[in-house]
């Protein structure tokens, strides 16, 4: 009967030890807060409150031990929609905590009434616009808006492009309130690039070609001109933003050569002008100069070989008739 109390004793002591050692550990989840800040469905949540000064206060007494080994910690802190709820958790890296390791919830609540827009609403914008001639297009772009999956020079119709909401942008608007309803991506198929320029004074032009070919006792015959809708003497390291809805005019001459009176050989060969531009339709001709000039300097056998030479060096060229 006395070994049964003494056990009796015993456990009792041992229960009063543990319940001890766990009556010293301080609970601050009380003083722990959180404000919510935002707009629905894009709401922040942000931990207030006094418990850093409370942990801060209990752990300075304890030697070797510091505030930083307390860790508090809430389980999602963006995002957040009214009725969401967060987690916040108070953790130890000790094994054994003068702070008790505890968790509470909370309800997300007061934040501000948000808006939705879509991609297609920003592209209505005339955010993106497609510039220049088929095969020689050109996506122009708001950077700060969007980026551009694939290519965005040297554009035909038909090509597709994927255009991309920027997350910095997406951001931004979420926090005005603006929430983006459905993907932030869309494909565009490319269309609306002209074949041509619609070139008004074309006549004067081509005039002003003849003048390059031959010499001066040669008879020079126009086999046929063509359209380039590019500024054929772009490098491979031009920038193509900086010469879009340029164009090249290329024709194609036989040449009957006479040196001195003395019939020479037959040549086929093309020049045209270069870096052209319209101005209310018509190419300033006044302002054509040798940098404008465009010569083959490379003689053909027929003017079959200088139109295979120069679909060779374009991907697309167009006969002006």
């Amino acid at each position: 009967m006395k070994l049964k109390k003494v056990g009796i004793a015993l456990c009792l002591s041992a229960s009063l030890l543990v319940l001890g050692a766990c009556s010293t550990q301080k609970s601050v989840i009380k003083d722990v807060k959180v404000d919510f800040s935002g707009y629905n469905h894009e709401g922040k949540a942000k931990l207030s409150g006094k418990y850093y000064d409370e942990i801060t206060e209990t752990m300075k007494k304890k030697e070797g031990m510091s505030a930083s080994d307390i860790l508090v910690k809430i389980d999602k802190s963006s995002g957040l929609t009214n009725g969401d709820k967060v987690k916040v958790s108070i953790l130890s890296k000790l094994k054994k905590s003068p702070i008790k390791p505890e968790s509470k919830t909370f309800t997300v609540s007061g934040l501000k009434k948000s808006t939705y827009y879509t991609i297609d609403d920003v592209l209505k914008d005339n955010e993106l616009k497609l510039a220049g001639f088929n095969h020689y297009g050109l996506a122009n772009y708001n950077k700060a808006k969007f980026s551009i999956g694939g290519k965005t020079t040297y554009l035909s119709n038909g090509d597709k492009i994927t255009v991309n909401l920027n997350n910095s942008y997406r951001e931004k608007e979420s926090d005005k309130g603006r929430i983006l309803k459905g993907s932030s991506s869309k494909e565009i198929q490319v269309s609306g690039l002209e074949e041509t320029a619609k070139i008004s004074n074309l006549d004067e032009l081509l005039a002003k070609t003849d003048s390059l070919a031959g010499g001066t006792n040669d008879t020079v015959t126009r086999q046929g001109s063509y359209f380039v809708g590019t500024n054929v003497k772009n490098s491979m390291f031009s920038d193509p933003s900086e010469t879009v809805g340029q164009f090249s005019v290329i024709s194609i001459y036989k040449i009957d050569q006479n040196m001195d009176g003395i019939k020479g050989p037959t040549i086929y060969t093309a020049y045209g002008y270069t870096g052209l531009e319209l101005k209310n339709g018509k190419v300033d001709i006044s302002s054509l100069n040798s940098g404008n000039e465009d010569g083959r300097y490379q003689n053909f056998k027929s003017d079959q070989e200088v139109l295979d030479s120069l679909k060779s060096s374009y991907s697309t060229i167009t006969e002006l008739k």
